[in-house]
């Protein structure tokens, strides 16, 4: 078990340091962005970006991850899933450039920036045309590749966006000109290997048309697919129509059935992410969703171990879903994510707001403008951690092909998100924001969790998930004292609550735990043995 889970652990690691390093690039951006634009044009490129999202959803309709559930069959399905996306996202590009005027108008952002809504449909149309070579990447295990590349493009950007903005004196659509050339720039280096493999076809069954004898012997439900010899037999339209009613359709049609169930599950994910934004723009205006969105982005660590952990965690469960050790496995992965994950919300939560205010040349690392929203900062890691949860059950939904399951707990949680950002935000603000988010992603991974119980059954550690998670949730409440505490006090009271969760964490611990524990530090402090000395 501790093999399968290094394994996984070392492919988390070489994505995650890559999305680290990317992240962390990009990062640097958000003190650039609220020292060079005011609240209110950064709330204008938070609201965009989050309707891109939501269009991204839409142009990918479910065919990346199709292909990675069918990558068995992959000559046939990475033309087939690449053509399909490619069709659709251009279609949806041609529109959204045509009417930008009035998505402008309906986006709140103002006919006046319609150029943004066509920069956006550039952005769109070459991100899409990457995803499945990006999911290719990832079944192929070349995750050192995949990084490399997700890597250049973080750093095309972050170099343009300073050059656009800061020398060149461009503002906001200086943001999007450098994500416009560094999406195409991905696009090119990622797609260009796969050149080779892009024919053109939607794979239809061969031979067409039904054998003569099976007809006339009047055996229509055994009749097989086979290659009219003659003028009068089943032409090519009824073999394929036959073909589908034998069970032989197209590999397109079959990650078709997959993925169109994962559309409206993406969009109701992509809802409880980004559509506090649009909504908050609505209710609050520009300069809330800029301060906002700021103290949203410095939960970055926390959604870079979920994004890591998601990238090699779902092609690990779909490989391995067949051994007999499977589920017990994907139990204890379950537990140490929480593990980890906990910690770091603890230690993230207590030192933020020291973090934000060191000052680098002078100045704080972000602008002051920006403090109002830190309170939010910690609620968002929590979010995160459940989001992290919910990506753990994900694995007996797609093992069992049940993903109008994973459909419903995202519309379940975009139903919760958008209430109670409708409902919380008028009285609170942002912070209602965040806590929409909050209890959407607890909704999502409490539903995920009850409805996997059903086809797959996973034997989940739930005394030492649940005593992990109090542990934390106690300790957590520590940052309440911080008003009533003078710098010292309030250090030390920080200290205390992470060294009484290591405490907590040690005594959950198995016996073999502590023992590989006990060979991984003896390895790393080769102390010398009583014997020795």
């Amino acid at each position: 078990m501790f093999t399968e889970i290094k394994k996984l652990g070392k492919e988390s690691l070489v994505y995650g340091l890559s999305t680290v390093a990317s992240r962390m690039l990009t990062f640097l951006l958000l003190p650039f962005y609220t020292h060079y634009l005011s609240p209110a044009d950064y709330g204008v490129v938070a609201a965009v970006f989050s309707y891109i999202a939501f269009f991204n959803i839409l142009s990918h309709y479910g065919l990346d991850q199709a292909y990675m559930r069918y990558y068995e069959e992959r000559e046939k399905a990475f033309p087939a899933a690449f053509w399909g996306i490619t069709v659709v996202s251009l279609i949806m590009a041609v529109v959204l450039c045509w009417g930008s005027r009035g998505f402008a108008l309906a986006a709140g952002i103002g006919a006046g920036r319609s150029r943004l809504v066509i920069y956006s449909a550039v952005i769109l149309f070459a991100d899409a045309l990457s995803a499945v070579p990006f999911a290719d990447l990832r079944m192929a295990h070349k995750a050192l590749r995949y990084s490399l590349i997700r890597f250049l493009a973080v750093v095309v950007n972050l170099v343009l966006n300073f050059w656009f903005i800061a020398g060149s004196g461009w503002g906001l659509e200086g943001i999007f000109a450098a994500n416009i050339i560094s999406s195409l720039v991905t696009l090119a280096v990622v797609l260009w290997p796969a050149l080779p493999r892009l024919k053109f076809s939607l794979d239809r069954p061969r031979p067409f048309g039904l054998r003569t004898e099976d007809l006339e012997a009047g055996d229509k439900s055994d009749a097989r697919v086979g290659e009219p010899k003659g003028r009068g037999k089943p032409g090519r339209l009824m073999g394929i129509a036959l073909a589908i009613r034998h069970g032989h359709r197209p590999v397109f049609y079959e990650m078709l059935s997959f993925a169109l169930p994962l559309v409206p599950a993406g969009l109701g994910a992509m809802a409880v992410q980004v559509i506090d934004r649009p909504i908050l723009l609505r209710i609050s205006g520009e300069t809330a969703v800029g301060i906002y969105q700021a103290n949203y982005r410095l939960g970055i660590f926390m959604m870079l171990v979920v994004s890591m952990f998601d990238q090699a965690w779902r092609p690990f469960f779909i490989e391995r879903a067949k051994n007999p050790d499977a589920k017990p496995l994907f139990a204890r992965i379950l537990t140490y994510f929480v593990m980890g994950s906990a910690a770091l919300v603890l230690a993230l939560s207590f030192f933020m707001d020291d973090l934000v205010k060191i000052r680098i040349l002078g100045s704080p690392l972000i602008h002051p403008a920006y403090w109002p929203g830190l309170g939010l900062v910690p609620v968002v890691l929590w979010g995160y951690l459940f989001n992290g949860l919910y990506v753990n059950f994900l694995a007996p939904a797609v093992i069992a092909r049940k993903t109008g399951y994973i459909m419903a707990a995202a519309l379940f949680g975009a139903a919760i998100n958008i209430a109670a950002n409708f409902l919380l935000i008028p009285p609170f603000g942002i912070m209602g924001a965040a806590w929409a988010t909050f209890a959407a992603y607890f909704s999502m991974a409490v539903f995920m969790y009850l409805s996997g119980r059903g086809f797959y059954s996973v034997p989940y550690e739930y005394k030492r998930v649940a005593g992990l998670l109090c542990a934390a949730g106690l300790c957590a409440c520590v940052i309440f004292l911080k008003p009533s505490m003078e710098p010292g006090a309030w250090l030390a009271a920080r200290l205390a609550a992470l060294g009484v969760y290591s405490a907590a964490v040690f005594f959950l611990l198995t016996c073999e735990e502590k023992k590989v524990l006990e060979i991984f530090f003896t390895r790393i402090f080769p102390f010398p043995r009583s014997s020795e000395l």
